[in-house]
């Protein structure tokens, strides 16, 4: 059986797996599922620049949930087309991951006793990873790179530093308000009760 490494890539508007044979090096396999017309994944109420329906101006979610049903989605793939392939999910030896540069999940207090529950199998038919982990979300929803109602949070932490370049020589950089750090801070202030709740 050949020995396979899986890189999987959470990215704006799709999911995308690559299949590599660890020992020759080749792609054996490649496979992208778009959010807007995979069919498993278009009920999430996305519009076509691949968020929610902003309530004010500059903000950019995604639903949560909608990742770990692009995860399911794929694998489903990978079980019914592999074996045209020759290949076997039983090979992937190892897991890659990337993911959107400054995109965050809040996950709550109890999320770790979710997250517990994958190490079970379970077989049946709401066994899916949106029914097993969406009890672990403090928001139902992902702030991504595009969030853009966050500036005046970004300039008083600047202010609050000391300025742009005294930030700067802190920490190497100007901290843009795409910065996860002021979508989180967003939270806490739009959503006190629910970022309580979130597991540090």
């Amino acid at each position: 059986m050949a020995r396979l490494a899986l890189g999987l890539d959470s990215s704006t508007q799709s999911i995308s797996a690559v299949v590599i044979d660890i020992e020759s090096g080749k792609v054996v396999y490649e496979k992208s599922l778009d959010y807007r017309s995979d069919e498993k994944l278009r009920m999430f109420g996305i519009n076509e620049d691949y968020i929610l329906p902003p309530g004010e101006e500059g903000e950019a979610n995604q639903p949560a949930a909608m990742y770990f049903a692009s995860i399911d989605a794929v694998f489903s793939c990978l079980t019914k087309e592999f074996p045209d392939y020759n290949l076997s999910v039983d090979g992937i030896a190892v897991i890659n991951t990337s993911g959107q540069q400054h995109g965050h999940v809040l996950f709550n207090k109890v999320a770790q006793e979710y997250f517990d529950r994958l190490s079970t199998p379970d077989f049946s038919p709401e066994a899916n990873l949106v029914n097993l982990l969406e009890g672990s979300l403090a928001v139902p929803f992902a702030r991504i790179w595009k969030t853009a109602c966050t500036l005046e949070l970004a300039d008083e932490v600047r202010e609050a530093v000391g300025g742009k370049d005294k930030l700067i020589k802190l920490t190497g950089s100007n901290a843009p308000w795409r910065f996860s750090a002021f979508g989180i801070m967003k939270t806490g202030h739009d959503l006190p009760e629910e970022y309580k709740n979130t597991q540090i």
